[in-house]
């Protein structure tokens, strides 16, 4: 490259099975965001190209359950950028591509998902909801942390056969008992060779809805009520109430669990959060 370039823009095409950690995405060590909403498509930009400069792109990929069946993948990449003297013109490189090797020789991949299965299929699918730092034991040589899709991936494992257990202590809900699960819940069987898929299932909560708790505290001239119910397995009704006798100033906080997401509706005397998680 002999003149500078303007506004360059660099993409990389991700092969099906691979999944960007959007927090590792470095341009030049500085850390990037991917402008492209396609799952499979990364795409960044920067401002200017010097002659002979270089930008180096990097970042991390996880391993899912769509790379089974494919011992290497595709990877393509290219970039382009604005030329001063031909603004309507963009300059483009060639697509380049790299092979990306699933796992090492005489090594293996396990991967899988953990999840809340709403609908009892006993498979990941748009109704149920992924879970988020569960903790994966492979018979005492590897552990993984579930990521915000509730996937986990333990690379470089021998072929053979491994018990595979959901640490019961990471998650709010309780395990399922599959099939190959030595009959305890939250654990599986699993003959590695290559890549090798192991899916934890966990049950819903279950009851009618119908237990209230409830809590009062008396400011004197002022008393605030909370009432808690749950008026379906997923929904936790939270009712807060404040009365008071004359006018006054008071700095309420009521905390819901981290990662909780809510709905509010607000009625004359009360403050009504629903929460969507128990």
């Amino acid at each position: 490259m002999s003149a500078r370039l303007e506004r360059f823009t660099v993409q990389d095409h991700l092969p099906r099975g691979l999944h960007l950690d959007a927090a590792t995405l470095r341009l030049n060590g500085q850390l990037a965001t991917d402008l492209d909403p396609d799952p499979q498509v990364i795409q960044v930009s920067g401002d200017h190209l010097a002659p002979g400069q270089a930008v180096r792109l990097t970042y991390v990929a996880t391993v899912t359950p769509e790379a089974l069946g494919y011992l290497t993948l595709r990877n393509v990449a290219q970039a382009w950028a604005v030329s001063p003297s031909r603004p309507n013109e963009p300059v483009r490189t060639p697509e380049v591509d790299a092979i990306v090797r699933v796992n090492a020789p005489g090594l293996g991949v396990l991967l899988g998902r953990v999840y809340l299965d709403l609908n009892g299929n006993r498979r990941f699918d748009t109704t149920d909801r992924p879970v988020k730092g569960a903790r994966l034991v492979v018979s005492g040589v590897a552990t993984a942390l579930t990521d915000a899709e509730g996937r986990y991936a333990i690379p470089n494992l021998r072929a053979g056969q491994y018990a595979v257990g959901l640490d019961r202590a990471s998650v709010p809900y309780s395990a399922d008992v599959l099939s190959g699960s030595l009959l305890m819940p939250g654990t599986r069987l699993v003959t590695l060779s290559e890549v090798v898929a192991a899916d934890f299932p966990l049950l819903p909560p279950t009851g009618t809805g119908t237990a209230a708790r409830s809590a009062e505290i008396d400011g004197g001239s002022w008393r605030v009520m909370k009432t808690v119910q749950r008026t379906s397995p997923l929904v936790v009704l939270v009712t807060l109430t404040l009365k008071a006798t004359k006018p006054i100033t008071l700095d309420l906080s009521d905390p819901l669990p981290l990662e909780r997401p809510f709905s509010q509706a607000c009625l004359p005397g009360a403050a009504r959060w629903m929460q969507g998680r128990p």
